[in-house]
């Protein structure tokens, strides 16, 4: 009986640490480092299960209370942005969406130095591991050499392999 129990636990404690899949991330910023104030204005999450099919999209604007930063690179103007909501009223819900997943991101260090610089803003732990997530455009330039460092560039390499 005392094994039974114990097995139990292993299997309990194994569900708590198994991922539920990934959480695959992209950003807008007002600009390209979080030390420089610059802020997210533009969050997607994706949940993909661990078999790669999308569970689940999200996505919203942000308002980052400041400039918008170079806007013809993210496309988002001043009046997108006005009655969008903060970072304060989207951090609990970006924490339900990273719990128990895998962060992904085409330059994943990029986006959790954005995140986590929003977070600790607000006081906040971060809700995940910055040196675990994966990074896809790291990913690519292994998988495939040939191709540029864009998300356009790998994709399009990737469709033609």
């Amino acid at each position: 009986m005392v094994w039974g129990h114990e097995c139990r636990g292993v299997r309990e404690a194994a569900a708590v640490i198994a991922p539920r899949g990934y959480a695959v991330v992209d950003t807008e910023t007002t600009g390209i480092h979080p030390g420089y104030h610059h802020r997210i204005a533009e969050i997607a999450i994706i949940h993909l299960d661990i078999d790669g099919s999308v569970a689940d999209e999200w996505c919203t604007l942000v308002n980052p209370q400041r400039d918008l930063g170079p806007q013809s690179i993210h496309g988002i103007r001043a009046a997108d942005v006005r009655r969008a909501p903060t970072f304060e009223l989207i951090a609990g819900e970006l924490v339900r969406r990273f719990s128990g997943r895998i962060p992904v991101a085409h330059n994943w260090p990029f986006d959790a130095s954005h995140l986590a610089a929003e977070f600790a803003r607000l006081g906040m732990v971060v809700p995940f591991d910055a040196g675990g997530g994966i990074c896809t455009m790291s990913a690519a330039g292994r998988a495939l050499p040939r191709a540029g460092r864009s998300l356009m560039d790998c994709c399009r390499s990737a469709k033609a392999t």
